[in-house]
């Protein structure tokens, strides 16, 4: 640990990412996302520290981008069951292991979601999950969740209790190959 460490190639991207904005609101954005990200360091939290980020917007955006930076903060793999997976005998088996739950295109324009097991792991609740050709466990997943969309997340669901724990950044500024600019334009210039 250093508290000395900077890191200027993601607060650049970060700026990049949120170059349309007016500069409170991009700030305010970015610790929006800065604080899921601490949050997403305690597995024990208070339920109303239990959100999903999700960055929503179209194609070259910066939603990978930002999907695989946050991901690899928490180490080398990840949890990438889709929501449609869950309601599978063996769906929760992504969960075991603590590792992020990073989607980068967590919906379905023409689908609507069930909630239930959304909501059972985004709040940190008791999920069941059972293993193939094993055991049936009961688990509580504590592991930060980032997702990526074109478009808007759907569920079916009467009470909001998944939407009341979504945070959704929409990413509005295109970013283009053959003119990178900011993060992007560096990475290119050192052959990255």
């Amino acid at each position: 640990y250093d508290p000395t460490a900077v890191c200027p190639w993601w607060l650049q991207m970060l700026e990049d990412v949120f170059a349309d904005r007016a500069p409170e609101e991009r700030s305010a954005t970015i610790g929006v996302i800065q604080e899921l990200c601490g949050a997403g360091l305690v597995d024990e939290k208070p339920r109303e520290l239990s959100r999903a980020l999700i960055f929503q917007g179209g194609s070259n955006f910066g939603k990978s981008g930002l999907l695989e930076v946050l991901g690899g903060l928490f180490g080398q793999e990840v949890n990438s069951t889709t929501i449609e997976a869950l309601e599978g005998a063996h769906g929760m088996m992504g969960f075991i292991k603590r590792r992020p739950w990073v989607l980068h295109e967590a919906f379905d324009q023409r689908k609507w979601h069930f909630s239930s097991s959304v909501k059972a792991i985004v709040t940190g609740e008791p999920i069941h999950v059972n293993i193939k050709n094993g055991p049936m466990l009961s688990i509580r997943v504590g592991a930060p969740i980032f997702w990526g969309t074109n478009h808007p997340p759907q569920f079916k669901e009467s009470t909001k209790a998944v939407t009341n724990r979504l945070v959704v950044i929409e990413c509005k500024r295109e970013f283009f190959e053959d003119k990178p600019v900011g993060a992007a334009k560096e990475a290119f210039q050192r052959g990255l």
